[in-house]
């Protein structure tokens, strides 16, 4: 667990990238992080894994599975850990919270739990939120959600948790309002600013949904960073999530249209935490002279990327 220092757990690539949009080729520039480790190897490599054969499930123990797990959902933040490393111990995943055993860590995850700001994160997999869910231990939180499955989300999570990806500029004002009432009131805004492209893309790059959180809140609210293994996430990107691929594969449905497959050896994603200050933040827009909505975006990638690498403070 020492990969918590610069040295061992990453370095920050930053490159070029062209995008095609709407019809139209245009360039713009996206930082890349590729986690290299001591001695080449990987959290999600084979010295890592601990064979495990997974329960096997029936028909309808599949058809129900979301059914069995959705609505303990409802009871509110303060039990979506609990259940969340049920459904990763189902599907054989073992998350490795890599400060756990420092110094820092219980005061970390004291302040998460306490104090008002923001919660962000890379968003490698779908199954994300499961990661970061058990360190909650309190009920004041605001989670922004993808719409695909909204109908879904606000049924089994509660309307008053949740918030569906905005669609326009009115509704996007519109959350950063009530998140921002949220945070001012001592709560918690929890999000994924590359809104998870970067399961695409193998790259994370933010939107503008934390530069404009940054606008609205005090300096000396938190920024609380989770950054999880892209090693690992592509592995369950790749592998764990999916429809059935043959007459016989038959993964778990987690909400519709989502399905996952457990795994036969244990996969572990390792996660690296920090904690910060808005105003640390604040000042990488302000003090830059840069201009463009886009450049800031990604110089707030690149600090992500920065404060996830170096030692936890």
């Amino acid at each position: 667990k020492a990969l918590a220092s610069a040295s061992a757990f990453g370095h920050i690539v930053c490159r070029e990238t062209w995008i095609r949009t709407a019809g139209r080729r245009r360039r713009r520039d996206a930082v890349g992080f590729e986690l290299s480790r001591a001695r080449g190897e990987s959290k999600s490599g084979s010295k890592f894994m601990n064979e495990k054969q997974p329960k096997i499930h029936t028909r309808d123990e599949q058809s129900f599975f979301v059914d069995r797990f959705a609505p303990k959902f409802s009871k509110g933040p303060s039990a979506w850990g609990e259940i969340s490393g049920e459904i990763t111990d189902t599907l054989n995943l073992k998350v490795d919270y890599l400060q756990s055993d420092t110094e820092l860590f219980a005061d970390m995850r004291r302040k998460l739990n306490s104090e008002p700001g923001l919660l962000i994160a890379n968003h490698p997999s779908a199954l994300d939120p499961f990661f970061i869910f058990p360190a909650f231990s309190r009920s004041d939180i605001l989670v922004m959600t993808q719409r695909k499955r909204w109908s879904f989300i606000e049924k089994k999570f509660g309307s008053q948790y949740v918030a569906p990806f905005p669609e326009n500029s009115r509704e996007f004002q519109g959350l950063l309002d009530r998140a921002a009432d949220l945070v001012s009131s001592g709560g918690l805004f929890m999000f994924f600013p590359s809104g998870g492209e970067e399961m695409k893309t193998h790259e994370l790059q933010f939107h503008s949904s934390l530069r404009g959180m940054l606008s609205k809140i005090d300096p000396s609210n938190m920024v609380y960073g989770f950054y999880i293994d892209p090693e690992a996430g592509n592995t369950i990107t790749n592998e764990v999530m999916g429809a059935p691929r043959s007459i016989t594969d038959t993964p778990l449905t987690l909400a519709p249209e989502l399905h996952a497959r457990p795994r036969t050896d244990q996969l572990v994603i390792g996660i690296n935490e920090f904690y910060s200050q808005a105003g640390e933040w604040q000042k990488i827009v302000n003090d830059t002279g840069v201009t463009r909505a886009d450049e800031k975006n990604t110089l707030l990638t690149q600090h992500f990327l920065e404060r996830s690498a170096r030692p936890a403070t």
